[in-house]
């Protein structure tokens, strides 16, 4: 009896412990001793979504309705910087996923208690939850204005603006512009249709391409630092005419710029001016040599006087290094001797630059080797290509020239003063005419790639490089062709007045239709082109020659001096003396 008793107590006690054990495995699992609540098991707990649809208290089935009503019903609105666009469900088609097992999300969750669920744990995110015609959306999207890759704006770079204030630079914000990848913007639809979004904002989900700088960009600091570092710059150039030129925060405020990489750049085209400017003002006298051009003209050309002149190409180069180490202090300018006799011709080895006609020459022994049709620089925005007698100090292969705004490969690169050289230019369809008037180079002589290569292969460094004639002021002109300062007041006064009288003389040249206009024009370098006026006058003497003959008007008709001595009174209305006159200015 008590042996039974005892074997009882003993199993009682078994089975408890087994119990305690296995409550504690639940407990552990569950988070709670007690049983899922009555229905618990079946419905969706409070507060449960799938992909944000609410399938609070619902069972499977019911929950698959919702779904199905939230498919039918769905809209999503696509907002772009410039339109919008809704897309229904209707108009892609847009179902749930039938392989969807919905049951297998439930199951899940009965996995742990409604008391012990997080609010994280109720949100259920499921991809392929819906099913959709992706042809469809990609049409919807791509059939608007803003997914047009043509119509798309690029953004524009921040650039420097100087505020004189702060007496520093500081970022000015380009145009954000309106570039997107139209698979990037279809691919983050798809993502919203799944997720039951009903906006994508396509700006404020960052699938617009930005610029390389703006004034939030992560290195707009650093890069304000370096560009405020040039201003601190302040070199003095000697010149041998006991002269200075002065390169300081004024004159370096125009050179700096950000390139499109978002690198702070010095403008070498700007420098150049610098040089062009210096060589101008301080140049020794010159001397005077007989130069034949292609065309027949014997025209003058300057040749270095008394065994020296500017070396412009490395005094270029010395601006160069200068501002790039941010080096400040007394410079002496860099000068080359004479070249000694240049002899008939420049001795028949050299490349003839025609301005006037827009050709290239190449000369080897006296003979005419080569020719080419070209684009020189853009007289409208005064980047006009300097004239004079030059050498070739360099010969490059596949190189880039850059500057503000442009970073160009060329193939052939032969550099003659400073920045300013011959190369092939194979962005441009057509080269000659009247192009560099208002869509000329940055000062560079541009040529079409075979002619180049030809040149290349002809010519050395210290070839000889003649450039004369062009245009120097256009209507519409919208920059000075030179950006500097001068201790010399005087030597600057009498550039403007140069510039002035030139446009003055140029406007008045092309509107003459009589001898004496003309003749007044003739002082003016690009009145040397107005042979029309001298051809009209022509025309005007021709049929009223008897009547100029006895008129007090006579002043006004070239030919007519031929008729009468009353064209005395006129001193320089012959026609052919004009066009002798025009031709001695070049």
């Amino acid at each position: 009896m008590k042996t039974g008793l005892k074997l009882f107590l003993i199993f009682f006690i078994a089975v408890l412990a087994t119990l305690a054990a296995v409550a504690g495995v639940w407990y552990y699992t569950t988070g709670t001793l007690g049983f899922p609540a009555f229905g618990e098991g079946s419905r969706f707990y409070d507060g449960t979504t799938l992909n944000g649809i609410d399938l609070s208290g619902k069972d499977v089935s019911q929950a698959r309705e919702i779904l199905d009503s939230a498919a039918s019903d769905y809209k999503l609105k696509v907002k772009f910087k410039d339109a919008s666009v809704d897309i229904k469900a209707s108009d892609i088609n847009m179902k749930v996923n039938s392989s969807f097992d919905l049951q297998s999300v439930k199951d899940s969750q009965n996995k742990t208690s409604m008391k012990n669920t997080t609010a994280a744990q109720l949100a259920f995110k499921e991809e392929g939850l819906f099913q959709y015609d992706k042809d469809a959306l990609k049409k919807k999207l791509t059939g608007i204005v803003s997914m047009d890759t043509s119509e798309m704006r690029a953004p524009v770079n921040a650039v420097l603006a100087y505020d004189k204030d702060a007496e520093r630079f500081v970022l000015q914000d380009g145009d954000a512009g309106t570039t997107l990848v139209p698979d990037e913007v279809i691919k983050a639809a798809e993502a919203a249709i799944q997720s039951g979004s009903s906006e994508l904002d396509v700006e404020k989900a960052g699938l617009y391409k930005e610029a390389a700088v703006s004034s939030g960009s992560e290195n707009a600091e650093k890069l304000l630092s370096e560009a405020n570092a040039y201003l601190n710059v302040k070199i003095v150039y000697s010149f041998r005419d006991d002269k200075t030129e002065t390169i300081d925060r004024d004159v370096i405020i125009p050179l700096v710029y950000i390139d499109e990489n978002g690198a702070v750049q010095i403008d070498t085209d700007q420098v150049q001016e610098l040089v062009n400017g210096y060589v101008k003002s301080h140049n020794p006298d010159k001397d005077k040599i007989s130069f034949k051009t292609t065309a027949g003209k014997t025209i003058e050309l300057s040749s270095s006087a008394g065994g020296d002149s500017i070396d412009a190409n490395k005094l270029f180069e010395d601006i160069k290094a200068c501002l790039a180490d941010k080096s400040s202090g007394n410079r002496d300018v860099p000068y080359t001797t004479a070249s000694g006799n240049t002899g008939d011709n420049l001795g028949g080895n050299y490349v003839e630059v025609d301005l006037d006609n827009q050709k290239l020459y190449l000369y080897k022994g006296g003979k005419e080797i080569l020719s080419s049709s070209i684009v020189s620089g853009d007289v409208s925005k005064s980047h006009m290509t300097p004239t004079g007698v030059f050498k070739i100090f360099s010969m490059v292969r596949n190189t880039t020239l850059k500057g503000p705004g442009y970073a160009s490969k060329v193939s052939y690169w032969m550099p003659f003063t400073g920045g300013v050289g011959l190369h092939d230019a194979t962005w441009r369809s057509s080269f000659g005419g009247s192009i560099y008037n208002y869509n000329g180079s940055h000062g560079c002589v541009n040529m079409p790639f075979e002619k180049a290569k030809e040149l290349y292969s002809n010519v050395s460094i210290g070839y000889y490089v003649v450039v004369y004639g062009g245009y120097t002021y256009v209507e519409g002109q919208t920059k000075e062709s030179a950006n500097y300062t001068s201790s010399d007041d005087s030597s600057k006064d009498s550039g403007e007045t140069e510039k002035k009288e030139t446009k003055k003389e140029t406007q008045k040249a092309t509107k003459a239709t009589k001898a004496t206009e003309a003749t007044k024009a003739t002082k003016a370098t690009e009145a040397t082109k107005a042979t029309k006026a001298t051809e009209a006058t022509k025309a005007t003497a021709a049929t009223k020659a008897t009547e100029a003959t006895k008129a007090t008007e006579a002043t006004k008709a070239t030919e007519a001096t031929k008729a009468t001595e009353a064209t005395k009174a006129t001193e320089a209305t012959k026609a052919t003396e004009a066009k002798k006159a025009a031709e001695g200015t070049e």
